[in-house]
């Protein structure tokens, strides 16, 4: 049986954005109502139960940041001109993200730390089910490697398809910047 969870309304997002960027102990403008913070509590265990990777506390802002480089077993920084981001459903339904040289065939395994702590960092950290398409762009940025039309399409179908159930569904903007 395919659940539906209801979303919030634009107005309750505003709300909840506006109480979580405030400084104070109190939202700016209105509260939210014991049903909005209900379904807000649902669609987080739901995301939760569901293996679904919203990022940890990382800023996926890079515009003051340089590209950092991806080294090789011994630490050598390898050129990543040649490279794009590109990623896969594992027989568990984890995603893999990964950048592979279109010239050699070469992969690179992307884990959750290499953003968290924005660098290359090569570990068994898991993404999950399923991870927004800024997620790619972060990493394309972080790494200065490509990360094409296709790849990012493909992200937003497999996305929307499981938080949405359907992936033809539109995606709130927020997990496209």
């Amino acid at each position: 049986m395919n659940e539906s969870k209801t979303l919030l309304t634009q107005n309750e997002i505003d709300t909840l954005i506006s109480f979580l960027q405030s400084r104070d102990e109190t939202p700016i403008g209105s509260v939210l109502d014991q049903g909005s913070i209900d379904k807000l509590v649902e669609i987080i265990k739901f995301n939760n139960n569901n293996g679904i990777f919203f990022e940890k506390e990382m800023s996926l802002d890079f515009s003051d940041e340089s590209f950092v480089s991806i080294t090789d077993e011994q630490g050598q920084p390898i050129d990543t001109e040649s490279y794009a981001i590109a990623f896969n459903k594992a027989d568990n339904g984890f995603i893999n993200i990964f950048c592979t040289d279109e010239a050699s065939g070469k992969v690179i395994p992307l884990s959750p730390s290499c953003l968290s702590q924005k660098k290359f960092v090569n570990d068994d950290e898991k993404w999950g089910l399923a991870v927004s398409p800024h997620i790619l762009i972060g990493l394309s940025k972080l790494f200065n490697v490509k990360c094409d039309a296709a790849t990012l399409s493909k992200a937003e179908k497999e996305f929307a398809k499981l938080v949405y159930g359907d992936e033809n569904a539109t995606i709130a903007e927020y997990y496209l910047q």
